[in-house]
């Protein structure tokens, strides 16, 4: 790697994981010396502050250029999910924003998933600087805000439906929660979980 400009420094010979570990000191995420002869490497950054507030990991996600996309963009749902398929959904958000990524964005967008009750999960830092986040809601019973006010309507008048079994109620929960936050959020995607297998007492 090679900087531009009158005065150059050039290194050479470098495995690809010490390529990542000195990039993520060029971006001031490390202190790295040599030592035998290999690249060593040492963190400079304290655990992860708020998301919104560390900005050394700008940018999160690059901005939309619309000269990059032709056409438009299609909602697609992959399949019904039946009555008896839904069962303890929670719902995980990946890329806050998507396309439409700029600072302000992001701070909007994330406090306002905050506010419906989503928590904020990031990976630790590799050595490249690069990271992993994921906003998770681990179910609808968690919502909060704006989100719980959706969910409690549907839960009331669910107090009117025949259904014994509650399926009914989960499944129409299930799509309000899903269709708010179409509505409501920007993201990259939406994944949604549904518990297969579980712990449980030996009776």
């Amino acid at each position: 790697m090679t900087s531009q400009g009158t005065n150059s420094v050039e290194i050479k010979g470098l495995t690809s994981e010490e390529m990542g570990q000195i990039t993520g000191a060029v971006l001031g995420l490390s202190w790295f010396k040599v030592e035998d002869g290999r690249l060593k490497t040492s963190p400079c950054h304290v655990p992860l502050p708020d998301p919104t507030k560390d900005e050394a990991m700008l940018p999160f996600w690059r901005q939309f250029s619309h000269h990059q996309f032709q056409g438009e963009f299609l909602e697609k749902v992959f399949e019904e999910m039946s009555d008896d398929a839904i069962y303890q959904p929670h719902f995980t958000i990946q890329s806050l924003c998507g396309y439409n990524y700029t600072d302000e964005n992001y701070v909007r967008e994330s406090e306002k998933l905050t506010s419906y009750g989503f928590i904020q999960m990031r990976s630790k830092r590799g050595g490249d600087g690069g990271y992993w986040e994921i906003w998770y809601l681990p179910g609808v019973w968690f919502a909060k805000g704006d989100l719980k006010e959706v969910v409690d309507d549907i839960t009331t008048k669910a107090k009117t439906w025949e259904d014994p079994n509650g399926r009914r109620k989960d499944k129409e929960c299930f799509k309000a929660v899903l269709e708010f936050l179409r509505r409501n959020a920007s993201f990259g995607t939406l994944d949604v979980s549904i518990q297969r297998l579980c712990q449980v007492w030996d009776d």
